[in-house]
């Protein structure tokens, strides 16, 4: 590629342990390995979890990420798609670990 071209879709080091690897269409949600993961460790009480997914919701925020990397313009739309897709499921993972610690607070 010349200078001046932009990150591709395939060029981008997704974290291949939450967005599944291979055709992506069709998947909208975390790897359910990595789920499984985040679980355990939240109900071990182990709040570096949290602070874990946090850090990955900023990384991987689509406004935010958009601004700081620059994207082949063919590849623009099918980018935001996936960090769209790894945000919504991020956050979704943890407001699961959140309510998981209020039960376990609440017992």
């Amino acid at each position: 590629k010349g200078e001046g071209d932009g990150a591709s879709v395939e060029a981008i080091p997704w974290p291949r342990s939450l967005v599944p690897s291979g055709s992506y269409h069709g998947h909208n949600k975390i790897d359910m390995r990595s789920r499984a993961y985040f679980e355990y460790l939240a109900s071990r009480g182990y709040f570096g979890a949290k602070k874990y997914l946090k850090a990955l919701i900023l990384r991987w925020h689509p406004d935010k990420f958009l601004r700081l990397v620059r994207i082949e313009e063919l590849d623009r739309k099918k980018i935001s798609e996936r960090l769209h897709v790894l945000s919504v499921s991020l956050n979704d993972l943890l407001r699961h670990i959140e309510t998981m610690e209020q039960q376990r607070i609440g017992r």
